[in-house]
């Protein structure tokens, strides 16, 4: 029985090292199993844009690791910002990308904890059954500081630079600040806390502060809230009260 030569479209970002030292191996892997690998090597633009209009078979992404907030992650699958968003464009039937964006929407206003956790599970058991995401390696974010700055205390968050605690021991008060994926970003794009682009979440902490913070294993921390009490309200839901 003949076979039909299956090719895929592989899109890397030209200046990233990262994606470069890993590409050779997943090409190398295919090819045994008769994949043919279409490589394309695109600047920062292109790939941003193949990556919201779904121009690609395959590409990395990173994983957000720990903590992982699927509230505000998934929510941010329902606006072509990201590459979820056309990830999820042609989805498996019965799933439909209308459908998944429904389901993530009602979740967050269930008020009963056992409907949560169960709608939740639903939700990234179907995602699972899809295949979208095959994870691959897990990063670390490495940070240089001049030795006249201390105080420093590297984030639990990847895309942070908690420059809150950032002491100037000597030299001037003026502190050039350079962050980058791959890359060195040129600008931050718009600071909007509701999207999630790399260079602008570094901004986004700098000036918005939450009511609590995430810890070292995704565990909720006091931020702007020194503490909080939780009560069960009337109508089966929770009254969280803030001490700030």
């Amino acid at each position: 029985m003949a076979c039909e030569n299956l090719e895929i479209d592989f899109i890397l970002q030209d200046d990233n090292p990262e994606m470069a030292s890993v590409e050779s191996d997943i090409v190398d892997n295919l090819e045994k199993i008769g994949i043919q690998v279409n490589t394309k090597f695109l600047n920062d633009t292109e790939y941003r844009d193949a990556e919201v209009q779904g121009d690609y078979h395959l590409l990395f992404t990173r994983t957000w690791g720990a903590p992982y907030d699927p509230h505000s992650y998934m929510s941010s699958w329902e606006v072509p910002s990201h590459v979820e968003y056309s990830a999820i464009g042609n989805l498996q039937p019965p799933l439909t990308r209308e459908s998944l964006v429904e389901r993530i929407q009602k979740v967050q206003t269930e008020l009963d904890e056992t409907k949560i956790a169960s709608q939740w599970r639903s939700i990234m058991e179907d995602v699972h059954a899809q295949s979208l995401f095959l994870p691959l390696w897990g990063t670390r974010i490495p940070y240089v500081l001049n030795r006249r700055l201390i105080g420093f205390t590297p984030s639990t968050q990847a895309y942070s630079i908690p420059v809150q605690s950032i002491q100037v021991a000597s030299g001037s008060k003026s502190v050039t600040i350079a962050p980058g994926v791959g890359a060195l970003f040129s600008s931050t794009g718009p600071i909007n806390p509701h999207q999630y682009s790399p260079n602008a979440l570094w901004a986004q902490d700098w000036i918005y502060e939450g009511l609590v913070s995430y810890g070292q294993d995704g565990e909720i921390v006091p931020a702007l809230a020194s503490s909080w009490k939780v009560d069960s309200s009337p109508d089966g839901g929770q009254i969280v009260t803030f001490q700030l």
